[in-house]
């Protein structure tokens, strides 16, 4: 597979690192959650598709605020010009927001697993959920305790022809398949816009997967 696609997660308001992440990403994502109540101030540094998430606690983000202000934060993502809104498979009323969501940009429905990564029939029948649910892109990320579990994950997005699926392992053991991940089938994988700005355990660099992919001659 040609063109592996890189997302560099922002999760500050630093404009030095998001001109720099812009020279390798294919597109954003907008952590709100992390980035905090300014984070519309950055809107005129990306020149990219972007990807609005505003992530709960629950799902190993830091909003702590209401879900209504979590929605409000959303919507707003959507009116200012948002490719796609990242939405957890349990949100509260989801589909309501669905719908609301669709009509304007293409919905990711994900799923976080910090503990373990279950068996392959458990991981497929989340995704199924997601799809059942509106998503456009299916996205589930489990934690990898061993090489097994890595392996496990990247065999998830096979399991969907035709249909987009990201699927990752967190943690050290499973850094290999953020680099994988685009060429096991997922349209698109993660990574830190900087050292230090992280938005999961075990993500490489947007510079790091760029050079990798280039030393295995993937332009």
């Amino acid at each position: 597979m040609n063109n592996p696609e890189i997302c560099a997660v922002i999760t500050a308001a630093d404009t030095a690192v998001i001109k720099q992440a812009a020279q390798y990403a294919n597109l954003f994502e907008l952590r709100i959650d992390m980035i905090g109540g300014d984070w519309t101030s950055i809107l005129p540094l990306i020149h990219k598709p972007w990807i609005a998430t505003c992530r709960l606690k629950t799902e190993g983000g830091t909003w702590d605020a209401s879900e209504a202000r979590r929605k409000e934060e959303l919507l707003k993502a959507l009116s200012s010009g948002a490719s796609l809104v990242d939405l957890e498979l349990d949100t509260p009323n989801l589909e309501r927001l669905v719908s609301i969501i669709k009509k304007r940009s293409k919905l990711i429905l994900s799923h976080h697993n910090y503990i373990e990564t279950p068996p392959l029939e458990t991981l497929e029948t989340i995704v199924k959920h997601e799809f059942d649910a509106g998503a456009d892109i299916a996205k589930i990320a489990t934690m990898a305790n061993n090489i097994d579990d890595t392996i496990r994950i990247l065999q998830v997005s096979r399991k969907f022809p035709g249909k987009e699926v990201i699927a990752i392992a967190m943690g050290e053991k499973g850094t290999i398949s953020r680099i994988l991940a685009p060429l096991a089938g997922s349209p698109f994988t993660y990574a830190a816009s900087a050292k230090g700005q992280e938005s999961a355990e075990g993500q490489l660099t947007v510079f790091e997967l760029k050079n990798i992919y280039s030393s295995l001659r993937l332009p």
